[in-house]
């Protein structure tokens, strides 16, 4: 087998995709949450955060 393979799901370009169009959300998102927020909260958001990127991936 080759070393270099191409993804074969188009799971890749969009997952790509999402990241690049939510990294700054994120990162925004993650100032203020390490700003305001308390550790509980933190925890509760990211699972949140999580199970939404989980839903929104593996439904495409």
């Amino acid at each position: 087998m080759p070393r270099k393979r191409l993804h074969p799901f188009p799971y890749g370009q969009f997952f790509g995709f999402r990241r690049v169009v939510l990294l700054p959300f994120f990162l925004v998102l993650g100032s203020h949450i390490f700003q305001y927020a308390e550790v509980a909260y933190n925890l509760q958001l990211v699972a949140v955060i999580a199970l939404l990127m989980w839903l929104t991936i593996g439904l495409k």
